[in-house]
């Protein structure tokens, strides 16, 4: 072959490769630009997506709200309904009046429960004998210190001739320095009338006679207070 067409063969091959190298650049360059797109609103769809996602959810977020101030609403009413129901029925009951009995100063004279019946009226039941009794008698001495004005205070011995006496009751309280009004139960009338069966047991009475609370076992000074507010309350009712 001659030698200048096999060169000139040779530089039309260098062309022909150098014009497909370019095309082939250029196609891959335009499909990287395209996936790089594909991915930008791949993003794009993944933003809308989520923000309807959240409008979704503060939607639902609102119905349960809507729905919890619902239910709410009606259990407020329901309660309301309720309070309204149970006061009315406390306002209809009636409670139990005092039952009337016979004790004996310390003068030896009889005294009647009713006759004590006017004021707010606070009984307790105890014996000498009796630990708990003792143990909660400082209390009482000092309530009836500051609402003895006020509050009527029966504190019955219960004597029953045999375990418990009129003079051993005296000594203890001659000994002990208490001032609280004592009454001796000499005939269990007092017992009888409201079923003690274990002492000390304590009862209040309002001033219309009617027995508010009690109370079986030693109580403090606080409780001895409640008992005392609650029989006032109903004097003010």
């Amino acid at each position: 072959m001659n030698p200048k067409m096999k060169l000139a063969g040779t530089i039309l091959l260098l062309i022909v490769l150098i014009a497909g190298s370019t095309l082939i650049y250029q196609n891959l360059k335009e499909n990287y630009n395209g996936s790089v797109n594909l991915v930008s609103e791949k993003n794009e769809d993944n933003n809308i997506n989520e923000d309807n996602s959240k409008n979704i959810e503060s939607e639902v977020i609102q119905d349960d709200q809507t729905s919890q101030e619902n239910e709410n609403a009606t259990a407020q009413e329901s309660v309301g309904s309720s309070n309204e129901t149970e006061q009315a029925a406390q306002e209809e009951s009636e409670y139990s009046m005092y039952l009337d009995f016979i004790v004996l100063d310390m003068d030896g004279n009889e005294v009647t429960l009713e006759s004590k019946i006017g004021k707010p009226l606070v009984i307790n039941f105890w014996a000498s004998w009796c630990p708990p009794c003792k143990g909660e008698m400082p209390d009482f001495e000092e309530v009836y210190q500051e609402k003895g004005e006020e509050i009527t205070f029966m504190m019955v011995n219960l004597t029953d001739g045999g375990r418990e006496t009129v003079d051993t009751a005296k000594s203890f309280l001659s000994d002990s320095g208490y001032s609280f009004p004592v009454y001796f139960d000499t005939q269990q009338s007092a017992a009888g009338a409201y079923g003690i069966s274990s002492i000390p047991t304590t009862i209040f009475i309002d001033a219309k006679g009617q027995i508010i609370a009690g109370s079986t076992g030693a109580i403090d000074k606080d409780t001895l207070l409640k008992g005392i507010d609650m029989i006032l309350k109903e004097n003010n009712s």
